[in-house]
């Protein structure tokens, strides 16, 4: 099998961290956040990122549309060493638990094709 190298700086250097929970019967599970931030606070030697998937309500147009998107932790962007096509990524003080929520902004990132597709719609 031959597969292409992943469009990340550094491929080689990623690895994505599970976790068991044998009681729910789970052998390979996500970490939760709360084991993110404990890994990320102690880590030494390397930089560790956070993303779960999840669904949003999109609103603003006619109708509300229903959509799967990922929370992220701010350092996942630079890790995978892409940037954004415009605006910003999301800093480190705004990378905590309900910060968006007490914001007057909500920080989103949107795909191009997502982007491109909702603008033509």
């Amino acid at each position: 099998m031959l597969l292409r190298p992943l469009e990340y700086a550094h491929p080689d250097q990623l690895v994505m961290i599970w976790q068991r929970n044998l009681k729910k019967g789970w052998s390979e599970s996500p970490t939760s956040f709360a084991n993110f931030r404990d890994y990320r606070d102690n880590a030494k030697s390397v930089d560790i990122a956070s993303f779960t998937d999840t669904n949003f309500n999109l609103t603003g147009a006619d109708q509300p549309e229903r959509v799967t998107g990922l929370h992220v932790s701010a350092n996942l962007f630079s890790m995978l060493g892409v940037n954004p096509l415009r605006g910003r990524w999301f800093t480190p003080q705004e990378d905590k638990p309900g910060a968006g929520a007490r914001s007057d902004t909500q920080l989103w990132s949107l795909a191009a094709q997502f982007w491109r597709e909702s603008k033509s719609g």
